[in-house]
């Protein structure tokens, strides 16, 4: 499988502010973000606010997807997640909290019931859910696992209309009119598609650790803020804007960071996602590319263009650039992280 996305809530303040900026898109921007997922040390969740209905993601048009995430249950509503294509609604995954059961149906909640669970699902517990959906008019799947159990095994017809593809995937909030939903938290959500050489199964309980940076690594081209570290001006998981920074305004220059060692409890390395949050000055059309070097093999991403506001950027890797394969826990000891400043 291919890992397409990571939300991890990590670098979003405590409150109500615009996840949107990460590529999700809502009826509602001002979705709260709070602490702490019990699940995860130092984790964060989102909570849907009072009033909001749905929040959804696109993703690149293909027929299968594998969805990782967790939640807690809403005991009063109704609903899951979707898989749309456009506004196509293929496959609707639903919680029913009058019976605790899930339920699967073509097209939307109101649509054709095709399968349904005989275990039950508690309310107001967190919980890890992973699926596949596959949208075929004969062959499509859907395979629900709940907490390491398989709840739904489905195949058969699950192309609602159109075409058989899914380009968004769309969480339901609890106040719903159309489609109720049950999200009051939504933890780290993980998405994958069928493309990669490597993962290509479930892969249970994961998470998403943030590891800032603790020491500098040449070069260190960028000028601080204030003092002589570089590293301490960007290692906040919460960025803390103006306060503390890295400023450039000369073509490719670079700065490198290390980080701490993973801690002893991880026992796979999925992936590796770089972030840096960065805004322009001025009026010039600056860019910034995330920089990962591992051993002696460097990569930087395709740059993303700034404004005045503050701009997340996201690259994720989950194959090591030096070797070409998966990540072994022993690739964390050789690797370091920054960002290239490019000035058209």
């Amino acid at each position: 499988m291919t890992l397409k996305f990571v939300e991890h809530w990590l670098s979003y303040a405590n409150g109500a502010g615009d996840t949107d900026q990460n590529g999700w898109f809502s009826d509602d921007v001002d979705y709260v973000v709070a602490s702490a997922d019990p699940r995860i040390a130092g984790g964060k969740y989102m909570n849907f606010p009072s009033g909001s209905g749905v929040f959804s993601r696109g993703v690149p048009g293909v027929a299968t997807y594998f969805l990782n995430f967790s939640f807690l249950c809403w005991n009063t509503r109704t609903g899951l997640v979707y898989f749309l294509d456009s506004a196509v609604q293929h496959v609707a995954i639903v919680w029913n909290h009058t019976d605790s059961l899930i339920y699967v149906y073509r097209g939307n909640a109101s649509g054709t019931q095709i399968a349904v669970s005989t275990l039950t699902v508690s309310k107001d517990d967190w919980h890890h859910i992973e699926c596949k959906v596959t949208i075929d008019n004969t062959v499509g799947v859907v395979i629900v696992n709940i907490d390491g159990v398989e709840y739904i095994n489905f195949s058969g017809d699950t192309q609602n209309a159109g075409t058989a593809n899914i380009n968004t995937i769309q969480f339901v909030g609890p106040s719903n009119t159309t489609s109720p939903g049950i999200n009051k938290y939504l933890g780290q959500v993980f998405i994958f598609d069928t493309a990669g050489s490597f993962w290509n199964d479930f892969q249970g309980d994961i998470a998403c650790v943030a590891m800032p940076p603790t020491s500098d690594v040449t070069p260190n081209q960028f000028t601080p803020s204030t003092g002589t570290d570089h590293y301490a001006m960007v290692d906040e998981v919460v960025p803390d804007g103006d306060t503390t920074y890295l400023e450039s305004s000369t073509d490719a220059q670079q700065c490198l960071f290390a980080p701490d060692a993973l801690a002893a409890n991880i026992s796979e390395l999925l992936g590796v996602v770089l972030e840096n949050v960065s805004k322009k000055t001025d009026i010039d059309d600056n860019q910034i590319s995330n920089y990962l070097k591992v051993s002696t093999t460097s990569t930087v991403s395709t740059p993303t263009g700034l404004t005045t506001d503050y701009t997340y950027s996201r690259n994720i890797y989950e194959s090591n650039p030096d070797t070409a394969v998966a990540w072994a826990l022993a690739d964390w000891t050789n690797i370091s992280f920054g960002f290239e400043n490019t000035v058209p």
